[in-house]
């Protein structure tokens, strides 16, 4: 016999009626209500709707409100039709649905580099599956119906996410809060999966929005592409299993340790808003300068324009050194100067390029972040060769931006300055001032071909490069590491190994010092060190703290480098070149940041924990308001009209709150603020043994965009 219980998500209630002196019934269904007038029905539905709140079959709820069998059995069907109750399997306890729903428990006691994982699920074909799935590459502990055990990291999988999953996911998310445990969950969509933690009470309308408001990103497998290798869902799955268990294990290693490297399952950042995509809600038309709908608005990794196969050479270098942690392997020639490869990760896209420039070019792109933000992302022009004025206030205006960094491009290398009178391709890109979409042009969200001058270079904030292949495989898997290790670190609360200081090369160790004595403050250097093939690992990384009137701070640089002293040296050129931050834990200067045509005001912006609704800021250079000596704690409003005293106008200021763990919030504030940098910083509140890397105003990676939350 059929059991039920009340859906999660229904409230019912009684209310005296207007109409006659007894009550009404009201069940209150997520989008709709439903009213039950009649006294009789009423009295029964009431009864009947209150036994089962808890799992019930017609049999036991007809004793527990003393009506016939028969008579509650159809209650209970037209009410399960109705959404009200849902069906559940009485010996499991789960409620079944459409499509399967299932968790998988990492669990990292064992130190075997195979790790273990418990696989749950509501349906014993799917757990099989995905333990065939993971044969040969991990030992499967369980593949049986076992419960999802809270207070352990949990991650979730979902195939089809319909609404009714999204909300089975809430239920799942405010009892994995209240069992301390971190859930994390991952959707399959096609042959897309999403990724990312679910921080929000309320159902999303879709996962695109999901991904700009809360976080999420996209395994990005698009159906476009229609490659035949593309894995099975079951496949995709067992990957982020494989990812999550092997990092906890690698992360756990120690120094000499030879380990799997594997992308960090990483809902901090979101791939998706690189790249334009309006709200549900955005859709008004059809004509070019509407904002086309989700359901037209289509991702696909750029396509390279020679499909001519690479040396086999090159690529048995990527497939040993990146392709067996990574994910899907795609290589490609892009024309006779040089190679450009692509490595589909998790995350996004990882770029190794090489080109005939000099070598002077190389140095400059060496060791940029392992991740590019947008070049490899690529949608069609949505308007084409229109100036920016005669798009009628729909575009941005480009050179309003700042978009380039002195430090970053030499005179020789500086990209185009934007022209008011030249016509451009634009795409549609979403606006945080109105939740509706906005025109860039198609400069910011694609990859520039090698022989035009890009308005933004695509490499200034993500592509590891150098002019030797293997060099350049090498430095963008030592910043995935680097990266992965800082997420996990801060993402578990536990402190990384530290470096003796004593033990540092002479050089580092007196730089080191020195900058102890400049910063009034306690420098560490915390180590983090592994091994890949023959590529040794390390990911150093300095905490500096900082004592100021709401509580302690830290800055945090970070490096990853083959050899220890190089690490440590990049780690300080980083925290100097800044220019001397902190002087008893105020901003002493502000570098200015240059544009083409004029230089530009910079805000440093610093979170401090303990002010969930403001934001402690230093700087100087903003009309000299604010010495390097003392420091105030502005409201939003008035960081607002203190920028608009000294001539600058906020076009939009965007905020969100964002549960990272049960004891951790983040309430992420970004600003757009024509002439200088988009703003971005963010206010914690920290657990007891907690460090942050505090948010500043940094170099837009991606034209008018803020940066990721890191």
């Amino acid at each position: 016999m059929q059991t039920y219980r009340l859906a999660g998500d229904v409230r019912v209630s009684l209310r005296p009626c207007v109409e006659h002196s007894g009550n009404q019934l009201l069940i209150a269904l997520p989008g709709r209500e439903m009213v039950v007038d009649d006294a009789q029905q009423v009295q029964t539905l009431w009864s009947v709707l209150q036994a089962t709140r808890r799992p019930v079959n017609a049999d036991v709820a007809a004793r527990r409100v003393g009506l016939p069998a028969d008579e509650v059995s159809a209650f209970l069907e037209e009410l399960a039709e109705l959404g009200v109750l849902l069906p559940v399997d009485g010996s499991a306890q789960l409620v079944k649905r459409p499509a399967p729903y299932w968790h998988l428990v990492p669990d990292t006691r064992s130190r075997s580099t195979s790790g273990t994982v418990h696989i749950a699920a509501d349906d014993e074909r799917i757990a099989q599956s995905v333990a065939e799935a993971l044969r040969g590459s991990m030992e499967i502990a369980t593949a049986s119906l076992t419960s999802t055990k809270l207070g352990r990291r949990v991650l979730a999988i979902l195939a089809t996410p319909d609404t009714a999953v999204l909300e089975k996911m809430l239920v799942l998310n405010r009892a994995a809060r209240q069992g301390r445990a971190r859930v994390l969950f991952a959707a399959v969509v096609g042959s897309e999966v999403w990724v990312g933690p679910l921080v929000t009470d309320k159902t999303p309308t879709c996962f695109e929005c999901l991904a700009l408001r809360t976080g999420w990103f996209r395994w990005g497998l698009c159906q476009e592409l229609q490659q035949p290798q593309l894995p099975t869902p079951a496949a995709m799955m067992a990957s982020l299993v494989v990812a999550e268990a092997t990092l906890q294990w690698a992360c756990s290693a120690q120094p000499g340790d030879r380990v799997t490297v594997t992308r960090l399952i990483d809902g901090a950042r979101s791939v998706s808003s690189l790249i334009s995509h309006p709200l549900c809600t955005a859709c008004r038309g059809a004509d070019q300068l509407t904002p086309p709908s989700p359901q037209r608005q289509l991702r696909a990794y750029a396509t390279p324009t020679d499909p001519a196969a690479p040396p086999r050479s090159v690529q048995r270098q990527v497939e040993r050194l990146v392709a067996p942690a990574l994910g899907i392997f795609n290589a490609a020639v892009r024309d006779a100067s040089g190679y450009h490869i692509e490595v589909n990760t998790w995350q996004g896209p990882l770029v190794s390029s090489n080109d005939a420039t000099p070598a002077a070019r190389a140095s400059l792109l060496a060791a940029a972040e392992a991740v590019e933000r947008y070049c490899m992302f690529s949608v069609p022009p949505a308007v084409r060769a229109h100036t920016q004025k005669s798009l009628a206030g729909q575009a941005i205006d480009p050179d309003e931006l700042t978009l380039y960094h002195q430090s970053q491009y030499g005179a020789q290398l500086l990209a185009q300055p934007f022209d008011p009178l030249r016509g451009y391709d634009w795409n549609w890109c979403f606006d945080l001032t109105d939740d509706g979409a906005q025109l860039v042009p198609h400069d910011f969200v694609r990859l520039v071909p090698w022989h035009e001058r890009p308005m933004v270079l695509n490499t200034s904030s993500g592509v590891a490069a150098h002019t030797r292949l293997a060099a350049a495989i090498q430095n963008a898997v030592l910043e995935l590491l680097e990266r992965d290790a800082i997420l996990y670190w801060w993402l578990r609360g536990k402190a990384p190994p530290t470096i003796v200081a004593e033990t540092l090369p002479g050089g580092a160790l007196q730089r080191l010092r020195q900058l102890e004595q400049s910063l009034n403050a306690d420098v560490r250097l915390l180590d983090l060190t592994t091994q890949l093939d023959v590529v040794t690992v390390l990911g150093a990384l300095v905490f500096v703290p900082i004592d100021s009137p709401a509580g302690p701070a830290c800055w945090l640089a970070s490096a990853a480098r083959a050899d220890v002293e190089g690490a440590i040296e990049h780690v300080l050129d980083e925290l100097e070149s800044v220019g001397r931050l902190f002087t008893a834990g105020i901003l002493d200067e502000v570098p200015l940041m240059e544009h083409p045509t004029r230089p530009a005001e910079v805000l440093k912006l610093y979170a401090t924990p303990g002010h969930h609704s403001t934001a402690d800021w230093f700087g100087r250079g903003a009309g000299g308001a604010f010495s390097s000596r003392r420091s105030r704690t502005l409201t939003l409003d008035e960081l607002v009209a203190f920028l608009a005293d000294h001539g600058h106008t906020v076009k939009w200021v965007d905020i969100t709150t964002t549960d990272i763990s049960h004891n951790t919030s983040l309430r992420v504030v970004r600003a757009l603020v024509p002439g200088l940098l988009p703003l971005h910083f963010g206010t914690p509140r920290l657990g007891r043994s907690r460090l942050w890397r505090h948010g500043v105003a940094s170099l837009p990676s991606r034209g008018w965009l803020p940066p990721p939350v890191v």
